[in-house]
């Protein structure tokens, strides 16, 4: 009897010891995968058609931000200013890494690694098309402001995920240019990152930024984005930030952080009516007939004064100030 309970217990032994090193092997693989789940991101400029919003968001390293925000860090960028001289080249990148720099340095989260891959998560461009050049500049310019479009950023995102990002920086921005302080590179490339223009005039994210000296990041820029890109492990706050939003199927968001109607590949301004992909209108002041495509003048509204049959806003601002 007793040789029979020693082995019934040694039989005993084996098979719960068997079932409970089984357990370890499945507890530690699975340890294992999570591990590599949080190492490895996915690319969404690789795989952005093959690739589904429930992937998406498991494979998001920020998962705990509701706010627009990448999937995962450092950013792949790549530079293309292939239509400029040498000269010319170089110095604009240095402008796009003095930028760069000064994003990390104000929010150490994010970090930017250069590639030469048209997959890059950020292209960085050079010259505007003309047609993007109207499509984005202002309408209502007032005398002796420079407000042709230096720059544009276009962030594509769906919901709150921003799967990659295109940013123009024509030649006007060089190191001769009035302001140096590569304030408008790090202008567009916030816009990368889902912000829009801040309501305040003369902070980094406004319409109009100072050429006559450097901007500071915001603090509320830095303690939100910080907050996004810690995964809430930073106490930050985004309630002062202007975000861009997923308007819908057809609509686009504006810089006037409203919802538009999509035209080509932006959208027109009150006043004007899109056309076979374009916006054809007359300014402030006159009417379009739709039948003849023709202006008719109306007069210039309050505020307003005729110059070169134009209404221009009577300027409320110092001179120095420009559009980026």
């Amino acid at each position: 009897m007793k040789k029979k309970g020693k082995k019934r217990l040694k039989k005993d032994i084996l098979i719960y010891g068997g079932v409970l090193l089984l357990l370890v092997i499945i507890v530690l693989s699975v340890r294992v995968y999570l591990k590599k789940q949080g190492e490895n991101y996915v690319n969404l400029s690789n795989l952005e058609g093959n690739i589904t919003n429930n992937e998406v968001y498991i494979n998001d390293q920020f998962s705990n931000s509701l706010e627009l925000h990448w999937t995962h860090m450092p950013l792949t960028y790549s530079i293309n200013f292939s239509e400029y001289s040498p000269e010319i080249r170089k110095t604009k990148e240095l402008r796009v890494k003095y930028a760069l720099e000064r994003i990390h340095n104000a929010i150490p989260e994010i970090d930017f690694i250069r590639v030469e891959s048209e997959n890059a998560d950020i292209l960085i461009l050079g010259e505007i098309s003309v047609q993007m050049r109207i499509e984005n500049s202002p309408q209502d310019c007032p005398e002796n402001y420079d407000c042709n479009t230096e720059a544009l950023a276009i962030p594509n995102y769906t919901g709150r995920i921003i799967h990659n990002g295109l940013v123009y920086f024509t030649e006007a921005l060089r190191l001769d240019n009035p302001n140096p302080s590569s304030d408008t590179e790090v202008h567009e490339i916030f816009h990368l990152f889902g912000i829009s223009h801040s309501d305040s005039v003369g902070g980094i994210m406004s319409a109009m930024i100072s050429s006559l000296s450097s901007v500071d990041i915001g603090e509320n820029i830095i303690s939100c984005l910080r907050k996004i890109y810690s995964n809430g492990q930073f106490l930050g706050n985004c309630s002062n930030v202007n975000m861009y939003k997923d308007c819908g199927e057809g609509y686009v968001f504006g810089q006037d952080n409203k919802c538009h109607e999509e035209c080509g590949k932006g959208y027109c301004s009150e006043g004007s009516v899109c056309k076979d992909g374009e916006c054809y209108g007359c300014g402030v002041g006159y009417t379009l007939d739709v039948e003849s495509w023709s202006c008719t003048f109306l007069g210039c509204p309050f505020g307003y004064y005729l110059y070169n049959n134009s209404c221009l806003p009577i300027p409320k601002f110092d001179p120095s100030w420009y559009y980026p």
